[in-house]
Formats: structure tokens, sequence, C-alpha cells
């Protein structure tokens, strides 16, 4: 669960309650390993990997040659795994809205099963 604090609790516009800086602290007992984040615009790591990944496939769409664009490839997965890869697409969408509970979500799975792996070896 995560925690914000506002710098003051005085009656603030609607204009500076949007603009008002504040502080994200971990809610753990042992939180002085973990970083804070003292304003919204702080780039986190998760921050940095979505927009890796935005540059990317901007990058792959703009240099992708007649017929391979990623929606073009989407289409072909389509036509031959049509349950697959609808499967997949609303799968992956529910998991970023998270719209669906943890212990119902295969992609939740997936990630507790390779943590609990790796802190095995």
């Amino acid at each position: 669960m995560t925690k914000i604090y506002y710098e003051s609790d005085a009656d603030l516009s609607v204009l500076e309650a949007m603009t008002a800086r504040w502080t994200v602290k971990p809610w753990k007992p042992s939180s002085a390993s973990r970083p804070t984040y003292e304003s919204p615009t702080d780039m986190r790591p998760a921050d940095r990997a979505w927009l890796a990944l935005a540059g990317g496939i901007a990058m792959y769409e703009f240099a992708a040659v007649e017929g391979e664009l990623l929606s073009e490839a989407a289409d072909r997965y389509m036509l031959a795994h049509p349950w697959w890869t609808s499967a997949v697409v609303v799968a992956v969408g529910m998991h970023l809205r998270n719209a669906v509970p943890d212990r119902c979500d295969p992609l939740h799975w997936l990630f507790v099963g390779k943590r609990r792996l790796m802190q095995g070896r």
C-alpha cells in the first residue's frame, strides 16, 4: 500500500492541489533500503521501462519493411490462432488495468513463480 503525504494541509485551490509536490513512501517496516520519490515527475525504473518499450516499438515501426508492422503480424496471428491471440491480448490488457484480482491473473502468477524460482537459487 502506498501513502501520499502532502507538504501542507492548508486549503489549496484546485490548480495548486493538482501541482502540489508530494512524497510517496513505501508502506513497509524496512523502507530504508527502498527509495522514496519526492514528486510525481521523478522517473522510477518502471517509468523508464515503459519509455524504452514505447521508443523501441516506435523505432521498429518506423524501420519495418512492407508487411512487417506489428499490427500486421497480429493480423497474421489472428488468422492462424484466433483464440490464443484474443486470449493473450485480453489477458495482457486486463493485467495492465488491474481488472482482475491477483489470484485470478495468469500473468501475475507467472511472475510470482519466476520470483519464487529465483529465490530458491
